[in-house]
């Protein structure tokens, strides 16, 4: 009889976690496992690379929750104190904002997916945070793990209290020394393992178009989602001083995400618009990376460089933030020794 098992993510956007999500699912063997993904927010790009054997449910309803009387109130409140400048308040209102949208997420989640009314064998929180929460809470299994992708612990309160509901919690070799600094009463609870890269696919993916290239100027690369800690701003500021310098580039921006149009308007505002080249969320960025001279991963935080390993893969030269670079080094082996593909990932 095949294992019941379900994994449960956040979003299936472009990122380093869904991609590794998704080549773990590929890697799965469907003889020995019944697989579900059940997917919390309609953000969905990645669904297609998803292998048909698995059974897949998308929260697609965020307008049943997220939008209602309350929550209106309370942005009014939120822009109110914004506009006078009230930081506690503005604070204090968005905190409300966020866990009464959870609340009732949840409970919107739990009576309209029947997916989540099933007794599993294993349930696999694929993120930390809220995820790691939502499927302690909400997932029937005989047994739990928990992926944990972030370089931050930055909702301790949720870790301190779910962690420890988890049989597993999969991390990398940055990411456990902190945490078992952390939490130190579970810290055997802790298992390394890389992230899941298809190499082949990564390979072939990259050949499928090239990228626009001028003889004359040198080509950057930066993949990922434009949210604070990826370090755009950085990047656009190391183009102002090349750029100061009469040095010749093209710079392509591989993403989105809540700092998009705001980096969009550094751009603008450096005059850089030319040489700065915003392509949105890409699903196969690999063209970029493969073509570019250089690839730079500007990152303040980073739990594990996906982007800079798969830049390795394709033989690209790299650039990174100093926190980025020693992280690496202290993983003790290359990526590009220590990432592999499994020929069957068994789920025990």
């Amino acid at each position: 009889m095949k294992r019941r098992v379900i994994f449960v993510i956040s979003r299936m956007a472009v990122g380093g976690a869904q991609r590794s999500l998704v080549n773990a699912l590929k890697n799965i063997d469907s003889s020995r496992y019944d697989v579900k993904l059940y997917v919390r927010e309609d953000k969905t790009e990645l669904l297609n690379e998803v292998p048909k054997e698995v059974r897949v449910v998308v929260n697609k309803n965020k307008a049943k929750y997220d939008h209602d009387l309350l929550t209106r109130l309370y942005e009014v409140l939120i822009r109110i104190a914004k506009r006078f400048n009230r930081q506690n308040m503005k604070k204090r209102y968005g905190e409300k904002t966020t866990s009464y949208v959870i609340r009732k997420k949840t409970a919107y989640e739990k009576k309209h997916y029947d997916i989540l009314n099933e007794e599993y064998d294993i349930a696999i929180s694929y993120l930390q945070g809220y995820v790691c929460k939502f499927t302690a809470d909400v997932v029937r299994a005989k047994r739990k793990i928990c992926f944990f992708h972030s370089s931050t612990d930055a909702l301790s309160d949720i870790h301190r209290t779910y962690l420890p509901k988890y049989e597993k919690i999969i991390v990398n070799q940055e990411t456990q020394r902190f945490l078992r600094e952390r939490y130190p009463s579970i810290s055997d609870r802790f298992v390394v393992i890389p992230n899941f890269v298809d190499i082949e696919q990564i390979t072939s993916k990259s050949q499928e178009f090239r990228i626009d290239k001028k003889d004359s100027a040198i080509t950057l690369c930066t993949c990922g989602r434009m949210s604070p800690e990826k370090g755009y701003d950085l990047a656009v500021k190391a183009a102002s001083e090349l750029w100061a310098k009469k040095i010749c580039f093209i710079w392509y921006f591989i993403g989105d995400g809540p700092e998009f149009m705001r980096i969009k308007e550094e751009v603008a505002a450096e005059g850089l618009s030319d040489q700065i080249i915003l392509s949105g969320i890409q699903s196969n960025p690999y063209p970029w990376i493969a073509g570019c001279d250089i690839y730079v991963q500007p990152s303040y935080e980073e739990a594990q460089p996906l982007a800079i390993m798969e830049a390795q893969l394709l033989h690209c030269d790299y650039i990174g933030t100093e926190h980025l670079l020693l992280a690496m080094i202290r993983e003790e082996k290359s990526l590009c020794q220590q990432y592999f593909i499994r020929a069957d990932i068994s789920i025990e």
